[in-house]
């Protein structure tokens, strides 16, 4: 923590807040600022606060002291010396390693393990070297040493170092997902084409009697029966014609939902523009009629009024004459402006100069 002050506040208790502080491992330095500092409290607090002392009386020395005393703090962060892994609490990630073979560290950063975390590795001063823990449905697992860096140049030579970071990497993907079938959806249109892959053991799953139930929006249900398309491949065509959530499960025919394998997938209709809004833009149709020498008829027309009354003989269309209006005045500013800056005699003797050549 570092503390931008003058010194100059009331008596209050440092002594019983600095303890605290050291007790929860804060260190306090102390920026004194000002033409008027209290320097005996300023420099009393530093020393109290296991940190340092700075004094300046210009603000803009503020952020250079700061930035001096981040780099600093990172540094004693850094705990180097020859350190010996020790064993704390058995994991997966140390299976078939002994854990007085691990070879030494020569460093590591001082860090304080987490409530929920467990530490499997610690230095001979027990600060945590390897610690895991679950987080959600995820797992994390934290190195405090670095890898194949100056901390660990024993460790490439080391014939268990490549087997402790392949159990490492793998504790941390969490175990796989064993699919009793993998399920596949591809929509054209209003239909979804399902495709099911039953492989077992490495085998194809042949010859099956599956099922495929599907939830549609709304709540109506319906089985489809799955056909044999090729080696452990089966498939059904569902029709997906109502915007929203279906729901697939797949299952054994001849076995109980709970008994049997099944497993569940599904896909999502949106929701479509064109299908969803069914009125005319009228304005865009009449522009068009007009424009086109047509005509617009109601919608409740029959069929034979389509083409009765014959084409309109002539077709107006609206074209923007903004411009030509612009330009004009465009002229019209110019001219006046100049009349208003010449003078009168220049005026009359332009003016008699145009007569005259004309004469």
């Amino acid at each position: 923590m570092v503390l931008v002050n003058d010194g100059q506040a009331d008596d209050v208790k440092y002594d019983d807040i600095l303890a605290r502080m050291r007790d929860a491992k804060i260190g306090l330095s102390v920026v004194a600022m000002g033409d008027d500092i209290d320097t005996t409290l300023m420099s009393r607090l530093a020393r109290l606060g296991e940190g340092r002392y700075y004094a300046t009386a210009r603000i803009r020395d503020i952020p250079r002291v700061i930035t001096q005393e981040a780099a600093l703090a990172k540094r004693a962060a850094l705990v180097e010396g020859n350190i010996q892994p020790q064993l704390v609490t058995t994991s997966p990630i140390l299976r078939g390693i002994a854990p007085n073979a691990i070879p030494m560290l020569t460093g590591h950063i001082a860090t304080t393990p987490k409530d929920t975390a467990e530490v499997i590795l610690s230095s001979d001063e027990g600060a945590p070297l390897l610690a895991q823990w679950h987080y959600g449905l995820g797992r994390v697992v934290a190195w405090t040493s670095d890898v194949g860096g100056r901390w660990t140049t024993s460790w490439p030579s080391w014939d268990q170092n490549t087997r402790f970071w392949e159990q490492l990497a793998r504790w941390a993907m969490g175990p796989p997902i064993d699919r009793d079938f993998k399920i596949d959806v591809t929509r054209t249109g209003r239909q979804a084409q399902v495709m099911v892959e039953d492989i077992q053991d490495g085998k194809f799953g042949d010859l099956q009697s599956l099922t495929l139930s599907v939830s549609a929006p709304g709540g109506a249900s319906s089985e489809v029966p799955l056909r044999q398309v090729a080696a452990g491949r089966y498939a059904a065509s569902v029709v997906a014609d109502t915007p929203g959530v279906y729901e697939l499960d797949v299952a054994e025919a001849s076995a109980p939902r709970k008994q049997g394998r099944h497993e569940t997938n599904g896909f999502v209709v949106p929701p479509v523009t064109e299908t969803t809004s069914f009125a005319a833009n009228e304005q865009v149709l009449r522009r068009i009629a007009s424009e086109t020498g047509g005509m617009l008829r109601a919608s409740d027309s029959s069929a034979g009024d389509l083409y009765a009354g014959g084409r309109v003989s002539s077709a107006s269309r609206w074209d923007p004459i903004w411009a030509a209006f612009a330009v004009l005045g465009l002229v019209a500013f110019v001219l006046d402006v100049a009349v208003r800056r010449l003078r009168p005699s220049t005026l009359r003797a332009l003016l008699g100069r145009s007569v005259t050549s004309k004469g």
